[in-house]
């Protein structure tokens, strides 16, 4: 009877044990997978790892060394019983999850049909429906309209809005128009002078190419019909519109199936998935025009510096019919072409500074002043003579500190002798009665250089 008792107390122990333990490593399970990120990163951190799997072992590390101190190896076993039953029971949910996954993913390889082609070769419409990107005309959109026959239509970022934004290329005066100043210049920065695009709002498209992407961040929800629930992720779709009837081209879906299994870190996680041709707004736009992503994504090449400055130096002599935000867009481009312009072409950047110094307005002047600091500091002597006529220019007092800066730092030594020219110019300006301090300040110094 005694032995009987002796068997049921270490079998009541060891189940007790293994119950007890096997909620706590559910628990610590749960709360290691909910915080992947974070031990993921411990798992090249060894001190950390060895530290964090110690405080996670020693409920089981003490319920054992109790058990063989006490002589109770019921206790002892219980440890070794929870990890078993709980590994079987997880190997289990992850199998039948797996079976579950693997149907889902068939449903999914079936809503991908095969890649169809246009039946029309002559589509002049190419419409972008993508929430992420917008219907603002970026650097791929135009450099679409600048090299083909295309028209684009996007699509409005607010799905409450179902309008399309649409960009036709125009050439010539159209450019210089208020509501077509602003693009045109984006134009001028990619190096298509002459062109821009003009914008209008429809609501219905007419024949074309369309690409949509949708995006679904719910796995309650259906991306498309017939979508098992659980997948997050993106899909892409090329149609072709005639007669207002979409047909489909091709269909790209990518992303993952949510899982309810705690898989961290002992099991994978379920693959991502990916069906159908490939496809993103850059394929599909290189697709239909017929070029390669490159001349999409980069500007022209080589680049036309003289003619960008110049169109862009129209756009000065609308300041009055320009908004304040467009011809402060004008004056940033300039100068950005200048930036690059300085090393490849820097005899046309100083034609075009001195160009802008020979106006005599404080707002050219500005821009020059500032482009000429993109040059060596040894090679702008070529504007001596006019910088030192424009010290007796009326400008307001930024222009002029600007131009006193810049007077400062480029007849300081130990720059080389300016001109006989120059310097006679700075002594006779010399002799004028109502110099300023900074005034004669400069022309002492361009008089006293070697």
């Amino acid at each position: 009877m005694r032995r009987w008792l002796s068997v049921i107390k270490f079998a009541g122990e060891a189940a007790i044990s293994a119950a007890v333990l096997a909620i706590v490593l559910r628990a610590e399970w749960g709360y290691v997978a909910a915080h992947g990120d974070f031990f993921g990163w411990l798992i090249i951190l060894p001190p950390a790892l060895l530290v964090s799997f110690l405080i996670f072992a020693a409920p089981f590390v003490a319920v054992m060394f109790y058990g063989f101190a006490t002589a109770r190896f019921g206790l002892a076993l219980g440890p070794i019983l929870s990890i078993a039953m709980t590994y079987g029971f997880h190997a289990r949910s992850v199998a039948q999850e797996d079976e579950f996954v693997a149907q889902k993913r068939a449903i999914i390889a079936k809503l991908v049909p095969e890649k169809a082609e246009p039946l029309h070769a002559d589509h002049t419409l190419l419409a972008v429906d993508d929430f992420n990107n917008g219907r603002l005309c970026d650097q791929a959109c135009i450099n679409v309209l600048a090299t083909s026959a295309y028209t684009l239509a996007l699509k409005s970022t607010d799905r409450r809005d179902s309008t399309w934004a649409v960009y036709e290329q125009a050439e010539g005066p159209t450019c210089l128009a208020k509501d077509n100043a602003k693009l045109a210049l984006q134009f001028l920065l990619r190096g298509f002078p002459g062109k821009c695009a003009t914008q209008k709002t429809i609501v219905n498209l007419g024949d074309g190419l369309l690409l949509r992407i949708v995006w679904s961040r719910n796995p309650n929800g259906q991306i498309t019909p017939g979508m098992p629930q659980g997948f997050t992720g993106t899909m892409y779709e090329t149609f072709e519109r005639i007669d207002g009837q979409d047909r489909l081209l091709a269909r790209r879906i990518e992303g993952s199936l949510e899982s309810k299994v705690y898989r961290f870190p002992f099991w994978k996680q379920l693959p991502s998935i990916a069906v159908g041709t490939p496809i993103d707004r850059m394929s599909f736009l290189t697709n239909a025009v017929g070029t390669d992503v490159g001349p999409l994504r980069a500007p022209v090449n080589p680049f036309p510096y003289d003619e960008v400055l110049t169109g862009i130096e129209k756009y000065f002599d609308l300041k009055d019919t320009l908004d304040a935000d467009t011809f402060h867009s004008a004056r940033w481009s300039w100068l950005q072409i200048a930036v690059n312009a300085a090393r490849p072409q820097t005899q046309l950047l100083k034609d075009h500074i001195l160009r802008l110094f020979a106006t005599r307005d404080p707002m050219r002047i500005e821009l020059g002043l500032k482009a000429i600091t993109d040059i060596n500091l040894d090679e702008r002597d070529f504007a001596d003579e006019v910088m030192i006529e424009l010290m007796f220019v009326p400008m307001n007092a930024e222009v002029t500190s600007l131009l006193e800066k810049q007077l400062e730092r480029q007849f300081a030594p130990p720059r080389k002798s300016p001109t006989a020219e120059v310097r006679e110019q700075a002594k006779a300006r010399l002799n004028d009665p109502n110099l300023q301090s900074w005034q004669s300040r400069i022309l002492n110094r361009i008089d006293q250089l070697p």
